[in-house]
């Protein structure tokens, strides 16, 4: 089974009109609705806002469900310049930029993993960057072209923080090569991480993360491909 995890209502709902067979049910305040997309069983959920409401809804998928990946779908930020409102932006790793362990000598970014040494104060497997599926990356990419979508691929920047203030902007490109930002793909890319469950983090452009950004941003019109180029995405996955 596939989990499509969004954040917002109008994120998920054109994913919840294609399925057949639909039930539900209501897991600690979360609705799953699961059912047949083109003959694949899918499960899709309205998170919440945030790292903390998009991780405890990957695992209840992870647990409940068993899925076997997690595609995050929704809107986000621009930060490169490739990028314009109505883009997508693919995420072949995402950081959580908010995770900030510095005065302790571990890098901006990094979360300790793994078994702690000498060698490896932070843990052997400590990263900032938590991959993300290359394989559905590749059909996410090509779904778009497909779709006439203008699409980059690239790193995905994540923290609690609606990015509206050009220096951060900067500063998230600039210190991780990020090429957009939002408020869950990093947290859910990690939980997957934790449970050996592949992931993907696709991110429609709403704004372009800068002192605008609360004026310009309109999730709800550019977000009307990213479902199509999701259930497109995974026809190609399962050829």
């Amino acid at each position: 089974m596939i989990g499509i995890l969004s954040a917002l209502g109008f994120e998920l709902a054109p994913l919840l009109d294609r399925l057949e067979n639909k039930t539900s049910e209501t897991i600690s305040h979360i609705e799953f609705v699961s059912g047949q997309l083109n003959g694949r069983p899918v499960v899709g959920a309205v998170s919440g806002v945030g790292k903390v409401n998009a991780a405890r809804c990957a695992q209840i998928m992870i647990c409940r469900y068993n899925v076997e990946m997690i595609v995050n779908a929704g809107v986000g930020g621009s930060l490169c310049k490739g990028l314009g409102l109505g883009d997508l932006a693919v995420a072949e790793s995402c950081v959580q930029y908010d995770m900030d362990m510095a005065a302790a000598g571990t890098p901006l970014g990094v979360i300790p993993w793994g078994k702690v040494s000498k060698e490896f104060p932070d843990g052997d497997q400590a990263t900032a960057y938590l991959p993300c599926d290359a394989a559905m990356a590749d059909c996410l990419e090509k779904a778009a072209e497909e779709a006439g979508i203008h699409c980059k691929r690239g790193v995905i920047a994540t923290g609690d923080r609606f990015v509206a203030d050009k220096k951060l902007n900067d500063f998230l490109r600039d210190t991780f090569h990020a090429i957009s930002c939002e408020m869950e793909g990093g947290a859910v890319a990690q939980v997957c991480r934790a449970a050996d469950i592949r992931c993907a983090v696709l991110r429609a452009i709403s704004d372009n993360a800068d002192e605008d950004a609360a004026e310009t941003y309109n999730g709800q019109k550019t977000l009307c491909a990213t479902i199509p180029v999701v259930c497109r995405a995974l026809e190609l996955y399962f050829s």
